[in-house]
């Protein structure tokens, strides 16, 4: 290898990861050099430390640190893990509403939002707890330094490797310095000022000493030679063979810029590790009717994908894939308003390959509103799950005014009462279609209710519905469908149908012909007249026709 060459890998390693500084301080320290204690002993190479943003870490803490210790709900643990917009938001919360304001954010960011604890939070509050214990200056007081903030951001690092500081001739003080090791990351921390207090070493070229800062330039790497790299390549090796990782100087330039760049960006707290080695994703729809006694009744429908779920044989001949089901409805408060589990089972035939489709159902009574809804399936042998957080409107259905249910689009509606994956509504049984998806010619099938209908001296009222579609094709009703309950409707000119009920709700259900339609993006149109009182309502959804 050419003197040229050497020197390239000689800056590369010294450039961003300042390993071969240390070494070759080693090499020279009997001669020139006096070592000097560090703080970081072997209880701290194997602990794991924190960093936030320079001007939040504080001073060094009082005495009085000592006879009271920090909390672990003090603001100051809680606001390392906010961006700069929630510092600024949090910091012009009122101190009574700052409770109300971590509750927000941790209901936002809960990895399981479909159980009762917040493992992002538990794991956070973990890590306040064993920063507190771990990181001491000097003193032995607790240390609010870049340790402490970066192993409450990003947790445990695989590995910690510590360097005792030392007094070098013609440097001055150097301090002690610590090097952690995530999967895909290195930072660099060091004891700039000798008082236990560690900060990020932004520029590892840079050294620190009692008399100010000195740039470090080539003339400190001149003893550096082949030998010292392979030692370098040899202590990377000691690094990462936990986690059975190659990685050259170059690589661990990589990983130094990583460090460096999520040191000063948005941080990226409390990555959950799910148990399962997959995740999936599943299609719902939530559709709203009227409940009882004021109540709203959320309908949802799911359909789950079991390429990734485990079959196994059961005592009968055919082979089953087990799922649970887990549904939970927060306020906007994020307080818990209700939660179900189900076990559910999808039986086979042996002789088909595993996957298909799940299509289940649940339903929720609350009060109307805005609410958080959380769904997750969870693959009871693999653990692989799936996971989903949106925000739902159950519908106000105001009493005595007459109005329309909204739509549900279903698989099938029929007059039996056979649990299980479907909805039951008086003398229905509906299987719900998540997926609004047809292909051409396949039926639409919807259902819906009438509410609060006018009756006469007999206990009967009297309805008219009428069904629209509209294309994005075209910009007008194209056609109009007409029909009897149960029946199908097909295109038809404009026509009036009444209907006869008994009592103030009416159930209806109805195909949707499609044979003739392109493919499209329809919006369907219900509109409802009680022919008694003339009162009128009209509700819409949307469905797509495609392929061939």
């Amino acid at each position: 290898m050419g003197r040229s060459e050497r020197w390239i890998k000689l800056w590369i390693a010294a450039e961003l990861i300042a390993l071969v500084l240390l070494v070759a301080a080693g090499a020279a320290r009997a001669d020139d050099s006096l070592a000097i204690g560090s703080e970081s002993g072997p209880d701290a190479a194997a602990e794991p430390a924190a960093s936030a943003a320079p001007d939040a870490v504080d001073a060094v803490p009082d005495a009085e640190d000592e006879i009271t210790p920090p909390r672990p709900d003090e603001d100051r643990f809680f606001r390392v893990i906010l961006d700069e917009v929630g510092q600024k938001a949090y910091d012009a919360t009122p101190p009574h509403d700052r409770p109300a304001f971590q509750r927000r954010y941790w209901a936002e960011h809960d990895p399981t939002p479909t159980t009762l604890e917040n493992q992002a939070e538990v794991e956070h509050m973990r890590r306040v707890q064993k920063a507190i214990k771990r990181f001491r200056d000097r003193k032995g007081r607790f240390a609010w330094d870049d340790r402490a903030q970066f192993f409450i951001r990003f947790g445990e690092p695989l590995r910690i490797e510590t360097f005792p500081g030392y007094v070098a001739v013609h440097e001055g003080v150097i301090g002690a310095k610590e090097l952690w090791l995530y999967k895909d990351m290195l930072v660099w921390l060091q004891d700039v000022d000798m008082q236990g207090i560690y900060h990020v070493i932004l520029d590892p070229d840079r050294k620190y000493s009692g008399i100010g800062k000195v740039d470090g330039g080539m003339s400190n790497y001149a003893k550096e030679t082949d030998q010292l790299l392979a030692e370098l390549e040899d202590r990377f090796e000691m690094f990462v063979e936990a986690n059975d990782l190659e990685i050259d100087p170059t690589q661990a330039r990589q990983m130094s810029e990583t460090g460096l760049h999520r040191f000063g960006e948005t941080p990226t707290i409390n990555v959950y590790d799910y148990e399962g080695a997959k995740e999936f994703g599943f299609i719902f729809d939530v559709a709203s009717l009227a409940g009882a006694d004021g109540k709203t009744d959320l309908l949802l429908g799911f359909l789950v994908p079991l390429t990734d779920v485990a079959f196994e044989p059961d005592e009968s001949t055919f082979k089953v894939a087990k799922l649970q089901r887990r549904v939970s409805l927060k306020t906007p408060e994020f307080e818990e308003v209700a939660t179900k589990v189900a076990n559910l089972e999808h039986r086979q035939d042996p002789l088909e390959p595993a996957g298909g489709w799940m299509v289940t159902a649940e339903s929720l009574s609350v009060d109307p509103g805005g609410y958080t809804l959380a769904m997750r399936f969870i693959d009871v042998r693999t653990q692989n799950h799936g996971i989903l957080k949106t925000g739902v409107e159950a519908r106000y259905f105001a009493p005595g005014r007459f109005a329309v249910s909204d739509i549900v689009f279903a698989s099938s509606v029929t007059r039996d009462n056979r649990a299980g994956g479907a909805f039951l509504r008086g003398q229905y049984r509906i299987v719900p279609r998540p997926v609004r998806i047809y292909a051409p010619g396949e039926d639409v099938t919807v259902y819906f209710e009438l509410y609060n209908l006018a009756q006469n001296s007999k206990g009967r009222g009297n309805y008219e519905v009428k069904y629209s579609l509209f294309g994005t094709k075209v910009q007008r009703f194209t056609s109009f469908f007409g029909g009897n309950n149960e029946g199908m409707l097909e295109p038809v000119t404009s026509q009036t149908f009444e209907n006869e009920t008994v009592g103030p709700t009416a159930s209806r259900h109805i195909s949707l012909d499609t044979t003739t339609l392109p493919n499209d993006r329809y919006t369907l149109i219900i509109e409802a007249t009680d022919m008694k009182t003339g009162e009128t309502d009209m509700i819409r959804a949307q469905f797509v026709i495609k392929g061939k």
